[in-house]
């Protein structure tokens, strides 16, 4: 069964949350857990690798250009992909969606959960907590 991480940024992309992300599933990789993260791809990058440590990435192309930020189109790309993909992996190897923001990943979880009925928990980073950059996020955290 799979741990399955999604996270809109897996280093070389983006910065903190992709770090952080990355970082637990190498951990949980050492613990035996089978790893699988879910991501956005930018130009240049491979659309799927596996890291020494057996964790699996598959990049999504979401129309993502720029190495640090992702927008709106990007998201809703990312969202449906995600689900859509997500929702082929039979039922029972889906063991738990680790979602690393509200938005858009937890949103992918959100579906899947509905979907399948595969537990999921979030971690928020950053621009993704209300209140914390409601520039960037502002009418999003409305909804």
């Amino acid at each position: 069964m799979k741990i399955v991480v999604l996270s809109q940024e897996i280093p070389p992309v983006g910065g903190g949350a992709g770090n952080f992300a990355l970082l637990i599933s190498k951990e949980l990789a050492k613990r035996g857990e089978h790893i699988y993260i879910y991501t956005m791809n930018v130009p240049g990058l491979p659309l799927e690798e596996t890291k020494d440590d057996g964790v699996q990435i598959k990049r999504a192309n979401v129309l993502r250009r720029d190495m640090a930020n992702c927008g709106i189109i990007s998201m809703l790309v990312y969202i449906i992909k995600g689900a859509v993909h997500l929702s082929k992996i039979p039922k029972k190897d889906l063991k738990l969606i680790y979602a690393h923001s509200i938005v858009p990943a937890g949103i992918i979880a959100l579906l899947i959960n509905k979907i399948k009925g595969t537990p999921y928990f979030i971690t928020s980073h950053g621009s993704d907590v209300p209140g914390y950059n409601d520039k960037r996020f502002g009418i999003i955290h409305k909804v």
